[in-house]
This record gives structure tokens, sequence and C-alpha cells, in this order.
């Protein structure tokens, strides 16, 4: 069973993977600007101050847990994404008819999975 310190982080990085996923995650720079260049990339010197490095960071942090998570079998997936979108809506509002309606079942179904991830990342390098 993994400690609490190891539940929070692969909650947070669930978290941000959710978001990562749907594509509308946060970018640098000044919001409400071009659409068109939402995405431009700046040269990290005129722009260290909005981000720009750390994000590129957290974007190889994100490629390297959809690698690890995509490589676990279903319906262990499954449940990792629905935990996913209950972490970010922050209520266990999502459900599929793939995991068992039993909350015991299920969240039992959910660790196991976590520990799933938690070998993939360590063999990435991404969480040791």
């Amino acid at each position: 069973m993994m400690n609490d310190e190891t539940w929070h982080i692969v909650s947070g990085l669930l978290a941000d993977w959710h978001i990562w996923c749907r594509h509308t995650e946060q970018r640098s720079g000044p919001p409400g600007r071009a659409a068109g260049f939402g995405q431009s990339v700046s040269n990290s010197q005129y722009d260290w101050e909005n981000g720009v490095e750390s994000e590129l960071v957290d974007k190889r942090i994100m490629q390297g847990f959809d690698a690890a998570i995509n490589r676990v079998k279903q319906p262990y997936l499954t449940a990792l994404q629905l935990e996913a979108r209950n972490l970010v809506a922050r209520h266990a509002v999502w459900d599929s008819p793939r995991l068992p309606k039993d909350r015991i079942q299920r969240e039992l179904m959910i660790a196991e999975a976590r520990g799933m991830l938690l070998k993939e990342l360590a063999k990435d390098g991404v969480l040791c």
C-alpha cells in the first residue's frame, strides 16, 4: 500500500494529467490575447517571468506520465481516467459500467490501478 505522501503526489499528477489531456492547460503569457498566438513559443530570455521554462518542464512530465498511464491495462486504465476526472471535479461525480458498483470494490480497484501506474512511472523514471 502506498503512503499518504505518495497518494497525494499521484492524485496531483492524475488531476494535472486530466487537465493536460483536455488541451486547456494554462499557457504562459498574458491571458485574453489572440488565440493564434496562445501556443507560440517565445524565447525564454524574454519571457522567463511568465514561466516559459517551468511550462516546458511540466509538459515533459505530463508526456512521460501520459506514456506510463497508457500502458496500464483495462479496466484499470478506465479506473484511473475516472479517478482523474473526479479529482479535478473534487467530488465523485463520474462513474463507469466497467467499474464495480460496490464502493469498496471500486476503491480497491483504484488503489490497485494506482499501484500499477506507480510501477510504470518508476520504469520511466518519472516518479521513483
